[in-house]
């Protein structure tokens, strides 16, 4: 019994450190500015700004990544905007049965 107790401790470090390290590379590598000109690519900076904070992205760092992990541990992954906004839970949903299916093949 301790050392699966060990073993899920462990499990929930790694976890942590993946999530983190990932929030942290996605966060380096698309800025909040790019994302927010993706978006609404014409729209005013006073648009541009009321985005940005409707979308939290003017919060501190670890506000922000909070709020991520207490939405992935809850299953809530987001919205996915680009070309129309749909949950990403739906995008998964919906690529699922496509990547399973290639799984299977791939192990024939």
């Amino acid at each position: 019994m301790r050392t699966l107790l060990g073993k899920l401790v462990r499990l929930l470090i790694v976890l942590w450190i993946v999530t983190f390290f990932s929030f942290v590379l996605t966060k380096l590598v698309g800025g909040s500015e790019d994302l927010v000109s993706k978006l609404i690519p014409f729209g005013s900076e006073a648009q541009k700004d009321q985005l940005r904070r409707d979308l939290g992205l003017d919060d501190p760092f670890f506000t922000q990544y909070g709020r991520w992990l207490s939405g992935f541990v809850r299953g809530d992954f987001g919205n996915y905007y680009l070309p129309n906004p749909r949950p990403v839970a739906e995008v998964i949903g919906d690529s699922l049965p496509v990547s399973l299916e290639l799984m299977l093949f791939a192990q024939t």
